[in-house]
Parts: structure tokens; C-alpha cells; sequence
């Protein structure tokens, strides 16, 4: 109801909208309606029967006494899921899978007969079969046994399943990353510049096992001048394949504690497309002159062939920076890199460039690949190295 004239009242006008349900541990529900932003519909425990978190759903809506949105079910238009990951916990007429990570759903009953030979405790993939109603809830049978619910291994896919991450590759997919070769065609390199002579070498984490991109600079009579060489993945990776559609429907590369799903299979993203120290490598390239104070003078983009010289860390990098003079491949053009990419950042913070130097996480894992210690990132100045010659190539290339 609400107050219409003096003491009169009337039946509150009421609307249909159309949202996804975003269910409340406590029972209740909202309602993020579609194209109205900060106009969410409050649902009663009452109304959402049958209905699972994260379902686009119809409702009737109505504002109450202090001009509120609430309403009632009226039906779902499109579930959310057909599976739901969670932990296997048998029973004696039936058995039931509670929900990992999701205290909005509520346990799935999986039959007799549909359990996989599941074990408990097992972290299990159901694919539901019935949704709840009247009561009654979901049903489903088991149709894969992940393992263990405490194997690192194990968090990881089912983290992958439950946010509907792809985290394995279809057939024609393989099949196309396997057709391709591990190492450069000859035939490739003829219409290529080959800079196979210069000292190249990628600088990154300790812990990476891909390289995508690597660096080379030289002194020149009027400055410096710096290549930046990024893995020519569109080689190999043909507009229309099956590899390019999978990466569209992928988007990235999803990292974790210790492991990564990568974007496309590991035999391109951690071999023919990742830049390995002393193995022939297909490249664009952005050439970049400086003159002495830090100024570009000149630009190039271009196609190349190149051979790192050198798997570099950032840490190793630092070291050899502040002093300690290792014997690391490239080592004499290490300070005239950290020369140039101080001017450059200088020169950017000088033009009122925003940096966000925020502290990061380092995660240290356990021998079983289990979280033991959580370290604030250090920050290095050979990181800044690598970032101010990737936005220096950017910036190159978006002009």
C-alpha cells in the first residue's frame, strides 16, 4: 500500500523487471535489474524458492513505504549453472554434495547409483539434473571425481569450474598446437630482419615459464638505442583457427598460487612462442632511438628473427646493479639499460605522469604446493627497467 490522498491509501503501482538474483547467506535475495543501476529489488526468503544464486530471473516490483523497491518471483528466465563443484558427504538413502566457496547454495542431492564411486570428503563436479522447488532441493548426479579436497592441485581446477574458467583445451585445438613445429621454419625467416647477432635477453620473475618479450640496447654516438622484441604469436596463430578462437574465448592467461591456465596450450605459450634463451625465436620488434637526455628521436616497428642470449631474473639483475658484479650473460649493458630507463621515468614523471606504485602479495608455497606465508612483493628497480621500455614501445607503437 501507499498513502494516496489524506487518509486514503491505494495499492502501490506495480512494475515487471527483468535482473540476475543475488542471494544473501541469510535467505533473503536482491535483485540487480537490467539497465536501471542502484534500483535493486529486495526479495523475501519466502520468494525465492526454486532459485539459485546468480539466475536471471522476472519479478514484480513495487517501492514500500520508504520508497524502496521490493517484490515477488514471478519466474526464472535462465539459469546460472548446470554443474556445481563442492565436497562429496555419502548418506544412507542418499547422498549429498555441499557447494565449495558458496554459502549462497544450498548441498545438491545426488542419488544412489550417480555418485561416480565418490568417496568422502572427495571434491566432486555435479551436473544438476533438478533444480530446487517446493522445498525440495537440487538434484544431480556426479559426472567427475577431482580428488582430494585438500590437494592444491584439486582447488585449483574446481576454482576453475565453479567461475567458468576453460581450463583444458578441446581436441581441434590440440590437434592445431600440435601440427606446429618446435622450432623455426628457415622458410620463415627470409622476409625478416635478422638480429639473431645481437645480445637480447629477457628479464622476469624467478618464477616464470614463459617469456614473451626481451630487450637489447646499445650506445650510440647522438644516445641510445633500445629494441624491444615481443614473441610474434600471430605467426603461428592464424586469425579463424581453432588456437585464435579459443584464445578469444579465453582472453588471458589465468595465474595462481604456484600454476596458471594458460591461454593457449603450453606447447606454444611455453615453447615456438616463448622467447628461451639460445633458441631461434620469430619476433616484431619496436626500434627506438633516444638522444642523451631521454628524448625520442626515432621509431621503427618491424618483423625480425632474434636468440636471446639470456634467461635474466629481476632480482639477479638488482644484484649485479647495486654491486655484487655477477658473471650473468649481457652483464655490461645491464647499467646502460638502467641509465636510459631512469631518464625515461624521470622524463614521464616530469610530463605529470600518474604512477601507481601500489605493494603487491608474494605468495610462498609449501613443498605439496600448499600457501605457507604471504610476503609483501619488493619492489626493484630492475622491474622499473622493463616497465618503462614495454610503455616506451607502447607508446611507439600507438603512434
Amino acid at each position: 500500500l501507499e498513502r494516496h490522498k489524506g487518509d486514503r491509501y491505494r495499492l502501490a503501482p506495480r512494475k515487471k523487471k527483468i535482473g540476475i538474483l543475488q542471494r544473501h547467506a541469510d535467505g533473503y535475495g536482491f535483485v540487480r535489474v537490467e539497465g536501471e543501476e542502484g534500483a535493486d529489488v529486495f526479495l523475501p526468503a519466502r520468494e525465492l524458492d526454486g532459485v539459485m544464486d546468480g539466475d536471471r530471473v522476472a519479478v514484480l516490483a513495487w517501492k514500500d513505504s520508504r520508497g524502496r523497491w521490493e517484490g515477488r518471483l514471478e519466474r526464472v528466465l535462465e539459469r546460472a549453472r548446470t554443474q556445481v563443484v563442492g565436497v562429496f558427504h555419502p548418506g544412507r538413502r542418499t547422498h549429498v554434495v555441499v557447494p565449495l566457496g558458496q554459502d549462497k547454495l544450498a548441498p545438491v542431492e545426488v542419488p544412489r547409483g550417480a555418485t561416480r564411486q565418490a568417496q568422502a570428503g572427495q571434491v566432486v563436479v555435479v551436473g544438476l539434473t533438478g533444480y530446487p522447488e517446493r522445498g525440495r532441493p537440487a538434484v544431480g548426479r556426479v559426472v567427475d571425481v577431482l580428488g582430494d579436497a585438500d590437494d592444491p592441485r584439486v582447488e585449483v581446477v574446481s576454482c576453475a569450474i565453479r567461475f567458468g574458467l576453460p581450463h583444458q583445451f578441446p581436441a581441434d585445438v590440440l590437434d592445431e598446437a600440435a601440427a606446429i613445429p618446435d622450432r623455426v621454419d628457415p622458410g620463415d625467416i627470409h622476409d625478416r630482419r635478422d638480429l639473431r647477432h645481437l645480445p637480447f635477453v629477457t628479464i622476469d620473475g624467478a618464477t616464470a615459464k614463459d617469456f614473451d618479450d626481451a630487450v637489447q640496447l646499445e650506445q650510440t654516438s647522438g644516445g641510445y638505442l633500445l629494441r624491444v622484441a615481443i614473441a610474434d604469436v600471430g605467426h603461428y596463430v592464424r586469425p579463424g583457427s581453432a588456437l585464435d578462437r579459443e584464445a578469444r574465448e579465453r582472453g588471458t592467461s589465468v595465474y595462481f598460487p604456484g600454476t596458471c591456465i594458460p591461454m593457449l596450450p603450453e606447447r606454444l605459450s611455453n615453447g615456438i612462442c616463448s622467447l628461451n634463451p639460445d633458441e631461434d625465436r620469430l619476433v616484431l620488434v619496436a626500434e627506438l632511438a633516444f638522444g642523451l637526455n631521454g628524448d625520442e628521436t626515432g621509431a621503427d616497428v618491424y618483423a625480425a628473427v632474434i636468440r636471446s642470449q639470456a634467461r635474466l631474473t629481476y632480482t639477479r639483475v638488482q644484484e649485479h646493479l647495486d654491486g655484487a658484479r655477477l658473471e650473468l650473460p649481457a652483464a655490461e649493458h645491464l647499467p646502460l639499460m638502467a641509465a636510459l630507463a631512469d631518464k625515461l621515468l624521470q622524463r614521464r614523471r616530469r610530463a605529470g605522469s600518474l604512477d601507481l606504485d601500489l605493494p603487491e602479495a608474494d605468495i610462498v608455497l609449501d613443498l605439496r604446493g600448499r600457501p605457507e606465508a604471504i610476503l609483501k612483493s619488493e619492489r626493484l628497480f630492475s622491474h622499473r627497467i622493463i616497465e618503462e621500455f614495454m610503455l616506451a614501445a607502447n607508446q611507439a607503437v600507438a603512434r
